[in-house]
């Protein structure tokens, strides 16, 4: 469940983020994010997948509770919401080329910026040009949940 099947193009376990007591961690090759629960002793509960059929590289928690995913190769960068919904939010146009990992800001004032870390497109060039890597800036109308250390 947590590793790439056999030869699989994409990594096994890939993000990780922890979230009212639990381990989310993204698995690329098999299109899904997981969860873990964290004992009272740190050690790992029961495996189990949460979201399914999405390409995910990374990911950052809303304070709602939507999850906000890079899809990396697919350029994009989506939100679903606790309900399930799916919305795409960025695509190339918004500077999302290669979105590989994503982050809300923590300094005051910032807490409602969410950022993204692209590669430029290097695996999947976007209209077959490989772009800088940059850093986006987006407002996507919430704050990040508050990770460890920041309650």
């Amino acid at each position: 469940m947590i590793g790439p099947p056999a030869g699989a193009f994409f990594p096994g376990a890939n993000g990780i983020k922890i979230c009212d007591g639990a381990a989310y961690i993204t698995v690329s090759a098999r299109s899904s994010i997981i969860c873990a629960p964290i004992r009272a002793d740190g050690s790992a509960g029961e495996i189990k997948p949460v979201w399914q059929d999405i390409l995910c590289d990374d990911f950052a928690f809303g304070e709602s509770g939507s999850l906000y995913i890079t899809t990396h190769l697919a350029q994009t960068l989506v939100r679903i919401e606790p309900s399930g919904k799916r919305t795409t939010i960025a695509g190339p146009d918004q500077g999302m080329v290669g979105a590989t990992a994503c982050a809300f800001g923590t300094a005051p004032g910032d807490k409602g910026a969410l950022y993204v870390s692209t590669d430029g497109g290097f695996i999947v060039p976007h209209e077959d040009v490989v772009q800088d890597a940059k850093l986006v800036r987006l407002d996507p109308g919430e704050s990040g949940y508050p990770l460890l250390g920041q309650r």
